[in-house]
């Protein structure tokens, strides 16, 4: 089973991407920013963020716990940890499957047969 060769869809997307970049420009309005490969602040000081991995990357397609408790109460658990930054873990086949793409939470929960998460 090998990889599938590229198509022109591939490449006019990855296009569009590269050509979106340049248009972005970096902003200091926010609380955070980049200054080269450092995170700064408004002040332009840098700063160290303390984060945690959330798997999603796993059979559901969504965040690990939430079938368990509600965002409100997975991100209020993170922030009293002392963590400040959540890195989510993304399957790279969500991207490259068009039917898990389009899944909703909801469906992914019921063919796992977690409905009473629901």
């Amino acid at each position: 089973m090998g990889r599938r060769p590229p198509n022109k869809r591939d490449y006019y997307f990855s296009a569009f991407i590269f050509f979106l970049a340049l248009l972005v420009e970096p902003s200091r309005g926010l609380p955070l920013s980049t200054d080269s490969r450092w995170i700064v602040n408004s002040k332009g000081t840098r700063v160290k963020l303390a984060c945690v991995n959330w798997a999603s990357h796993l059979q559901p397609v969504v965040a690990e716990g939430l079938s368990k408790q509600p965002v409100d109460a997975v991100s209020r658990r993170i922030r009293e940890a002392g963590f400040d930054c959540v890195r989510l873990t993304w399957p790279l086949y969500l991207a490259t499957n068009h039917s898990l793409a389009s899944l909703s939470v909801r469906d992914s929960f019921s063919r796992l047969g977690l409905s009473e998460s629901i």
